[in-house]
Parts: structure tokens; C-alpha cells; sequence
């Protein structure tokens, strides 16, 4: 993505790139995703099936397990909730 200062095309292909590697999630990616547009690291727009990422210039090192989407999984780790797969109810 760096090469091309992001990614502009179908979910599908992006997914398909990153998710067909050994070890790949595409919960994981999309995750990431998040966390770096939570941080300003990147933009992203998604609609109808196609995938906008573009990268930000890096003003400082972030430390990306400051996140409040990864704290919010590990919390729901610790207390036992499902991971991966099952619904719950958030009320």
C-alpha cells in the first residue's frame, strides 16, 4: 500500500491480497484497518462493495496498542465473551 500511498478498488481484492496469506483473517484486516484510521494513519471510505484507503504523512511514532478498539477486545478477552464468531447482546 505504501507503493501506492494507499489502495482504491474492491473489497474484494484488497481482502484477496491480504487475507489469502497464510495466517490471514479477514476480521483481523479489516480490525487494522480501524485502528489505523483511529489513529490518523489513514482515511478510509467504504461503500458499495469498493475500498478507499489512502495513507497520512507520519508526524510521530504511534503506538497502536494505545487503541481504544484493541482495548475494547481485550477487555472483552478477559472476561471470557465469545471471540470470534458468536453474537452477544450489548445492552
Amino acid at each position: 500500500m505504501r507503493a501506492k500511498n494507499g489502495f482504491d478498488g474492491p473489497e474484494e481484492v484488497l481482502l484477496y491480497r491480504t487475507c489469502a496469506l497464510p495466517g490471514g483473517n479477514m476480521g483481523k484486516l479489516l480490525t487494522m484497518l480501524d485502528v489505523l484510521s483511529e489513529h490518523g494513519l489513514t482515511l478510509q471510505q467504504r461503500s458499495a462493495g469498493v475500498c478507499k484507503l489512502t495513507l497520512e504523512p507520519v508526524q510521530q511514532k504511534v503506538n497502536l496498542f494505545d487503541s481504544k478498539i484493541l482495548a475494547d477486545l481485550r477487555a472483552l478477552q478477559k472476561e471470557g465473551e465469545p471471540y470470534g464468531g458468536e453474537t452477544q447482546n450489548l445492552q
